[in-house]
């Protein structure tokens, strides 16, 4: 758990070093994150410390180790399973092959990103409407079943009224024959 933590931390100390342009040290804090999230065997988290890194690389501008990760962080991603992070490196590589001016390259990777970001979109909408569906018919169902409990219930009041009539002659009936 403490392994864990200090990478997270690691990967954030990296953050605030970017911001503050101390690339150096950057690197060596992510490199530090990757190393560990590797000996715990973290699929996710290794991912995740590979996109940090890339994205050092590119602002860099070292431009070869940013594709050599980016390309590294896809294949965890797709170990993993993570069409998220693979999405995101992506479209790293799309934007690190646009500022290296190759235009086939950027356009292979933006098509990809944009693929990979449709799927995630329409798998997303397609659950939500799915949820929305069994919530409709859930609430559709309990409507049909407090009608047909209002009815059962109606009928046994008319039931009662009319037995309680139907005695209430008799009673008389019997005044009325004495």
């Amino acid at each position: 758990k403490h392994q864990a933590a200090l990478s997270a931390a690691l990967n954030n100390k990296s953050d605030v070093l970017v911001e503050l342009a101390r690339f150096d040290e950057a690197e060596l804090a992510l490199k530090e994150a990757l190393i560990i999230k590797k000996e715990l065997g973290a699929p996710l988290g290794i991912s995740i410390s590979l996109l940090n890194l890339d994205g050092l690389y590119h602002k860099k501008k070292d431009y070869l180790s940013a594709e050599r990760s980016y390309n590294e962080s896809i294949d965890m991603a797709r170990k993993d399973n993570s069409q998220e992070i693979e999405m995101k490196a992506y479209k790293g590589l799309y934007e690190l092959s646009k500022d290296k001016g190759d235009a086939s390259a950027s356009l292979e990777y933006l098509e990809k990103y944009t693929s990979l970001h449709d799927s995630i979109y329409n798998s997303e909408k397609n659950r939500i409407i799915e949820e929305m569906k069994t919530k409709y018919e859930t609430e559709r169902k309990d409507k049909e079943l407090f009608q047909k409990d209002a009815e059962i219930e109606k009928k046994k009041n008319q039931q009662v009224i009319l037995f309680g009539g139907l005695a209430l002659v008799l009673v008389f009936s019997g005044f009325i024959y004495n």
